[in-house]
């Protein structure tokens, strides 16, 4: 076991349930998280060498933004976020384990750190969740969402946040946008998948909730 894999995985175990736990007990508190987030994701995005992918990113943020504090004050909107963050988490943990883990063929035409193995485990990962979220009979979680084919394109949607964004730092020739996350690079490394997926499921919201 390597140490960025140590490194990010115990910074996971510390973050992911003190976000939820933030958006759970509402206002202030997730208020004050997104505002810091915003913060230093803007920061990341303004040392980018690249303008038009500077401009690019901020415009996808400020649409982010907007989606998210939306999203939030829906009936349930909170929990619509928390969904919105285990669905992200999950593919990108699904990704990562069954690429490192098992590895295997490079899906060289999409990205050349991308396997089939990954591809697959963040697919498993989230059609899991979604089976045993399903099983508890959530009120406040809508049934349509849970569809396989909803959940399905939930996770393409994350992957291709995270080949928009890997596509983007090749383009500045950075391996991570900052070092504020142990293990895990900056902010625009942890949400590149999130940002798409926010922004997607509040379309969505528009037709179905």
């Amino acid at each position: 076991m390597n140490t960025n894999f140590l490194l990010r995985f115990i910074s996971s175990l510390l973050l992911g349930p003190l976000v939820i736990f933030l958006v759970y007990i509402e206002n202030i508190f997730f208020y004050l998280l997104f505002l810091i987030v915003i913060i230093l994701t803007v920061y990341e995005i303004l040392k980018l060498k690249v303008k038009n992918i500077k401009i690019f990113i901020l415009f996808l943020l400020i649409i982010f933004t907007s989606s998210t504090l939306q999203i939030y004050n829906l009936n349930n909107g909170k929990y619509l976020i928390i969904f919105i963050l285990l669905l992200t988490w999950l593919s990108d943990i699904g990704g990562y384990v069954f690429g490192k883990f098992i590895g295997g063929k490079k899906i060289k035409i999409i990205s050349p750190n991308k396997t089939y193995s990954g591809f697959l485990g963040s697919i498993l990962f989230v059609q899991s969740f979604g089976f045993y979220a399903k099983s508890l009979n959530l009120s406040f979680i809508n049934e349509k969402i849970l569809n396989f084919y909803f959940l399905l394109i939930c996770t393409l949607v994350v992957i291709l946040g995270d080949m928009l964004f890997s596509y983007f730092k090749r383009r500045c020739d950075i391996k991570d946008f900052s070092n504020f996350l142990p293990g895990h690079g900056g902010f625009l490394d942890r949400i590149d998948g999130l940002i798409l997926l926010t922004i997607f499921i509040y379309i969505v919201t528009l037709w179905i909730l």
